[in-house]
């Protein structure tokens, strides 16, 4: 395999418990982390296998099985990280890595107003245009001026924001990854922005498990219901397999607090979907990506 000018770092069997917010799971047949947007295009314009490929960020939405996962990982929270503000502040570029926490906070620290949200979202901008994450009535999408996707053939491109149809938690759209965002903001009269954080960050200590290897919410809150609360009716607080446990604090998190598999967490999650089906007859729909071989596989 000849990988041409590629700066970043590339890694052959690369174990996902490094690189996951669950601190769990397999090795990934290959492992990429590109220095720039400019190195992701080269290192997808050389890579000839056909394998498949996933982006990831800060892993916090992601369980690889404890097999593997015989395809490509690229990880961007390292490197893609630029910021860069334009117009008086009132547009926000950053690139796929940047964690939307420090989104947050760069947009209070220029007074401007819309993304106080992000500091409560355990994840990067490229993770939550993929699926459209929110948090407090509003969600990324919202705010969004204009995209940068690139190909598998590592073309980047820039498409406005009505090239997509964003919904709860999906965005329909082109089939490509995205790369950069530009947000469009406008400025913060009331100037409380900060108290705004500090009110989301003090209400997440109190109702969700923080601290914890969790991924953070593991369904989908279904229409006109909290996903949270129907896990915790049906009396799944507690509810142990392996090492993997629902959090007694906010039902919809699963936690690792014994040195959990991928394993322990998946059979958990169908076990919490299956009795939350079973005693409402509301299909749990989850919000996180599993990947890898299964174990029959």
């Amino acid at each position: 395999m000849k990988l041409n000018s590629v700066t970043g770092t590339f890694l052959k069997n690369e174990s996902m418990a490094n690189h996951t917010s669950w601190r769990c799971g397999g090795r990934a047949a290959f492992f990429f982390e590109p220095r720039s947007l400019k190195d992701l295009g080269i290192f997808l314009a050389s890579f000839k296998e056909k394998k498949e490929i996933f982006l990831v960020g800060l892993g916090s939405n992601l369980l690889v099985r404890d097999k593997g996962f015989d395809g490509v990982i690229i990880s961007t929270a390292k490197f893609l990280n630029k910021i860069q503000w334009k117009g008086e502040f009132s547009e926000l570029n950053v690139e796929c890595g940047v964690s939307c926490a420090k989104i947050a906070r760069e947009s209070v620290k220029k007074n401007m107003k819309g993304l106080e949200f992000f500091v409560g979202i355990p994840g990067t901008v490229g993770g939550a245009l993929k699926m459209n994450a929110g948090a407090n009535g509003k969600d990324t999408w919202q705010n969004i001026k204009s995209v940068d996707v690139i190909s598998r053939e590592g073309y980047i491109e820039t498409l406005d924001r009505n090239s997509f149809n964003p919904g709860y938690r999906t965005i329909d759209g082109k089939n490509k990854w995205f790369v950069k965002a530009c947000f469009h903001l406008e400025k913060n009269l009331n100037k409380d922005g900060s108290a705004k954080i500090k009110e989301i960050l003090s209400q997440r200590k109190v109702t969700q498990p923080t601290g914890s290897f969790s991924c953070g919410s593991v369904f989908i809150n279904p229409e006109n219901y909290f996903a949270g609360k129907l896990i915790e009716e049906c009396g799944l607080k507690g509810v142990r397999v392996g090492g993997a446990i629902v959090s007694e604090k906010h039902a919809n998190f699963i936690l690792n607090d014994r040195g959990a598999s991928a394993s322990d967490i998946e059979k958990l999650i169908e076990l919490v979907r299956n009795q939350v089906r079973k005693k409402t007859g509301i299909k749990l729909e989850c919000e996180v990506k599993i990947i890898g071989k299964k174990t029959n596989e």
